[in-house]
């Protein structure tokens, strides 16, 4: 009967242990598939709550690059409010608040992006901008430079480069033309050799008033590309303002051959104009180094170009002063030397005994003064007559220089 009683028992307390068992795993598979089911939820929102972001930041971007800052600024607020942390989504809303005008919100946003990573070189960037806005120069130029040594994403070397030209323009707008010199002379020697580039320098420099350096920047494209019409004449026009003449007409007529067919004819006609003086300039040159013969048969013939100029200027003003007496008195003035001639032709009377090639050759004192006062007369007779035309615009350019000085 115990035994009966005891096995009875045993079997029992295995059933119960089983129910047990098949009930703990019931649960256990319940909790599973409640864990899997909120999982599966929770990633679903939150899959959601990223398209929702990326959409609205699309939104935002699409504005942006329309032009419609505010509404960029209203929906790149919503696609931070489904990911507040994304970078990108941060420093779009901080551009875009930039560009509706509210600097100094855009500045605040700004700094606390540059908190977070204070070498980005965009975010100084847009800080520089920012600062010129707010007409602070210094703070300007530090986050400019800032920039250019900062940290970015991509193609570094490039938007370095165009940061370091962004920051020279600034530069000569402030009146730091050699500082401005100095940026682009450093984005040149930076650059890999391209045509585009050279010339985007050359332009650069030659705006700047550094004509050799930027003749320097032409021929280096044309060391690319020699047939080039567009550097050929931009090369020969720098050569030409150096009064460097023999460059400019080798340049100038190979502009003119490699043009011929892609030209208008005025075009064409003002860069044959211009190779032709520059083959005539050094005909003009009045420049201490010539030999003596040579720059007094020069000299004689600048004399013969400035005496008809200054003949010519004095009939155009004695006769719109005659047409003037007329008009008041009913008679018609005679022609005189205007006042405004009478010193330099003062200058010519005293000067014209000795004006011989002999004398001219043997002394340079004189030489210098009759070159000097070709000048005087060619510019004097620009000021108040107008500007030349022909011959003298060539002499006023050539002979321009201080006696001595190579044209």
């Amino acid at each position: 009967m115990m035994e009966s009683s005891q096995g009875a028992g045993s079997r029992g307390q295995r059933g119960l242990l089983l129910r047990d068992t098949f009930t703990f795993l019931i649960l256990c598979s319940v909790t599973a598939t409640m864990f899997g089911l909120t999982l599966l939820l929770f990633r679903s929102f939150e899959r959601h709550r990223e398209e929702l972001g990326q959409r609205w930041a699309e939104r935002g971007a699409e504005a942006l690059q329309q032009g419609r800052a505010g509404e960029s600024v209203a929906a790149l607020r919503t696609a931070l409010s489904y990911s507040p942390n994304d970078w990108d989504d941060q420093l779009e809303l901080a551009k875009a608040l930039a560009q509706a005008g509210r600097t100094e919100e855009a500045t605040n946003y700004f700094l606390t992006l540059w908190d977070a990573r204070p070498g980005d070189g965009l975010v100084n960037l847009e800080l520089a901008r920012l600062a010129l806005k707010r007409g602070n120069a210094q703070e300007a130029t530090n986050y400019y430079r800032a920039s250019i040594y900062g940290n970015w994403n991509g193609d570094g070397t490039a938007r370095r480069r165009e940061v370091r030209l962004e920051l020279a323009d600034f530069l000569a707008s402030r009146g730091d033309v050699g500082g401005a010199r100095t940026e682009v002379l450093i984005a040149a020697g930076n650059a890999p050799a391209r045509e585009n580039l050279e010339v985007v320098f050359g332009d650069r420099l030659q705006a700047l008033g550094d004509p050799g350096a930027a003749l320097k920047q032409y021929r280096a494209a044309l060391d690319l590309d020699p047939h080039n019409p567009v550097l050929l004449e931009k090369a020969g026009r720098t050569a030409y303002a150096m009064r460097d003449y023999g460059v400019a007409y080798k340049l100038l007529t190979a502009a003119l051959g490699e043009s011929r067919r892609s030209r208008e004819d005025d075009a064409r006609a003002k860069l044959r104009e211009l190779a032709e003086n520059a083959r005539r300039a050094p005909e003009l040159n009045l420049s201490r180094d010539l030999p003596a013969t040579e720059r007094a048969e020069h000299l004689m013939h600048a004399v013969e170009i400035a005496e008809r100029r200054m003949a010519r200027c004095s009939a155009m003003l004695g006769a719109r002063a005659g047409a003037a007496g007329a008009g008041v008195g009913g008679e018609t003035g005679a022609v005189v030397v205007p006042v405004e001639l009478q010193p330099v032709q003062a200058r010519w009377t005293a000067v014209k005994p000795e004006l011989k090639r002999r004398t001219l050759e043997r002394d340079a004192a004189l030489s210098d003064s009759v070159a000097a006062l070709v000048s005087d007369t060619e510019t004097t007779a620009a000021r108040v007559c107008g500007a030349p035309s022909g011959e003298d615009a060539l002499l006023l350019t050539v002979a321009g220089t201080t006696p001595g000085e190579a044209p």
